[in-house]
């Protein structure tokens, strides 16, 4: 933020000749989603985080996820909170462009091919992940 000098967006480019997938959401799409779990974001911190954002990608990857899949990596610093949760900053790293070889049967194409992680800011603790906010897909009908 240009008012406070702390960065709260990490965007990687997509790789040149690799197909594209659906773009981020909106803010408006994603809100609705977010409100599917009880789960905020109540604007940007002031303060520099503690965790760094390469501290952040490496508590992913001390999950199993390997973060270099991703074709593309997209990182908002904000304040976040979860059901009845105090909001905290975090790290919101979504990892898209992921291989979907590993989907459970029947997944839909473009289901699982995208995650967003949550890292607390100050401790480095991996929170959770979620495959959402994503695009909508309208449903086709035939006549």
């Amino acid at each position: 933020m240009p008012e406070t000098g702390v960065v709260v967006k990490i965007k990687s480019h997509w790789p040149a000749g690799v197909p594209t997938m659906p773009p981020v959401v909106s803010a408006d799409v994603a809100e609705t989603q977010f409100g599917w779990v009880s789960e905020k974001y109540h604007g940007f911190p002031v303060h520099a985080p503690r965790v760094t954002f390469e501290m952040a990608l490496n508590a992913i990857a001390k999950t199993g996820y390997r973060t270099t899949d991703a074709k593309q990596i997209v990182a908002d610093y904000v304040i976040w909170s979860i059901g009845d949760q105090n909001p905290r900053p975090v790290w919101a790293i979504m990892l898209r462009g992921l291989s979907v070889a590993h989907a459970p049967p029947g997944t839909p194409p473009g289901a699982m091919d995208q995650y967003r992680h949550l890292i607390d800011a100050e401790t480095g603790k991996w929170l959770c992940s979620y495959n959402w906010p994503r695009m909508e897909v309208e449903a086709k009908t035939t006549d």
